[in-house]
């Protein structure tokens, strides 16, 4: 079967390259915006239709009004144009079907607030780029790998080095370039053929994401959270406390920005825009470099253990959980204030720690590829029931201890809530 795959490697360009890397970057967010606009415009007045949008006119048209876009390779301002079509195309179908986003709004109203207060644009509509948000472009074609050096030849760029920590299997379709705190990366993304996978194993196991855990299995196993694993323990504790400082180090500038912007302001006949010192600069772009880090090692974590989980068992039953509701905010509004606020909010910070989405993810990607089979389940009881006797109770889970009213069936709360998900999976699974 033939199949994609996707590697990321970390780019080193030269300074050079890295300025021309800089200015391809802004003129794909210049095309994408400038098209949303004349988009948004013809959108208004009834000119648009997303299966025969004039995408590669708009195109001449952005680069005649802006003789510098004539410097990028046209065919990455096209894919930016693609990819801007297929959003208002997406988004269209999930209007007329009546979809809603993980908020539970529902798709193409308009946006508002915490407050009611109406805001510009419509739930779900593509909106335009700003600089520093989504800092890359693509290639489809004529990108040339050489692994043995560990260097690929880009478009109107040349030669440039990578890190390749692992070999790149079959055929470059799509190449796209990105920059994170400073860092730049290269996406290859490759199609194979390949045999179909068979998993070695037969046995099934169902998974429940945790708070205190990370997951806990229904044969009883458990696997920690990130912040006590004995490999990742000191790592993660060392860059929280900078994380912390930095964080409050970053807050007191911004008030004393704020501040002195203030007094400027009111004495100044023309009020400016509040200016941003470069310490302050410094000192964000500091706290983005931690943040980072310890992104990347909560991703290492996250493979180590999902590589093991789909490796051993060919049938992982999953919840289908609506992360986005489970974490929403407590907070309430001035008129219904919540109860318990800081309680829940580090509930949720433990809680999206864990990266239940990626984690999910993951599972389903990587059994695919081993031949594996995941299935989702509601999650509805499934902490409540008793995995025993099927008895539910909201006075059966205390905490972490289960223990059911009906008879008696004691157990860790997530591995009884694991024994549920795969029962559940497999009932609604032909043997």
């Amino acid at each position: 079967m033939k199949t994609n795959k996707g590697y990321k490697f970390r780019l080193k360009p030269n300074r050079e390259q890295e300025q021309t890397l800089r200015r391809f970057v802004g003129m794909a967010r210049k095309c994408w915006n400038e098209a949303w606009a004349r988009m948004m415009k013809d959108r208004k007045e009834g000119r648009y239709s997303s299966s025969k949008y004039p995408d590669y006119r708009l195109k001449k048209e952005i680069c005649e009004k802006f003789d510098f876009m004539n410097e990028a390779y046209s065919q990455s301002l096209q894919l930016e144009l693609e990819a801007l079509k297929n959003a208002f195309k997406k988004y269209d179908k999930e209007k007329r079907e009546g979809k809603r986003n993980r908020q539970g709004k529902k798709i193409g109203d308009p946006r508002r607030n915490k407050e009611g207060k109406l805001l510009k644009g419509r739930v779900g509509e593509p909106t335009p780029r700003r600089k520093g948000e989504r800092e890359s472009f693509s290639y489809s074609q004529h990108v040339q790998i050489d692994e043995e050096n560990s260097r690929v030849k880009l478009p109107k760029i040349g030669w440039v080095r990578f890190i390749r920590h692992r070999e790149i299997e079959g055929t470059c379709k799509r190449c796209a370039i990105s920059e994170s705190c400073g860092q730049w990366f290269i996406s290859f993304t490759t199609e194979i053929e390949a045999p179909d996978p068979v998993h070695p194993g037969n046995d099934a196991v169902g998974v429940d994401v945790g708070v205190a855990k990370l997951c806990a299995l229904s044969n009883g196993e458990v696997k920690k959270p990130l912040k006590e694993d004995k490999t990742y323990k000191a790592s993660i504790e060392k860059l929280r406390k900078r994380e912390l400082r930095l964080e409050r180090a970053l807050a007191r500038k911004r008030e004393a920005s704020k501040a002195a912007g203030e007094a400027e302001r009111a004495k100044a006949e023309e009020p400016e825009k509040r200016r941003v010192s470069a310490n302050y600069l410094r000192n964000q772009g500091a706290l983005g470099k931690v943040k980072r880090k310890i992104a990347r090692i909560r991703a290492d974590y996250l493979h180590n253990v999902t590589a093991e989980l789909t490796s051993r068992f060919a049938f992982i039953a999953l919840e289908d959980l609506n992360v986005q509701g489970m974490t929403a905010s407590a907070k309430g509004t001035a008129e219904n204030p919540g109860k318990s606020v800081k309680a829940k909010t580090g509930l949720n910070r433990e809680f999206l720690n864990h990266s239940p989405g990626e984690f999910k993810r993951q599972i389903e990607y990587k059994a695919t590829w081993k031949g594996g089979e995941t299935k989702g389940v509601d999650p509805k009881n499934t902490s409540r029931a008793c995995s025993k006797c099927g008895e539910v109770s909201i006075e059966n889970r205390r905490r972490e201890k289960f223990r059911c009213v009906s008879c008696g069936h004691e157990n860790d709360a997530d591995v009884n809530a694991a024994k549920n998900i795969l029962d559940r999976a497999m009932e609604n699974t032909p043997q």
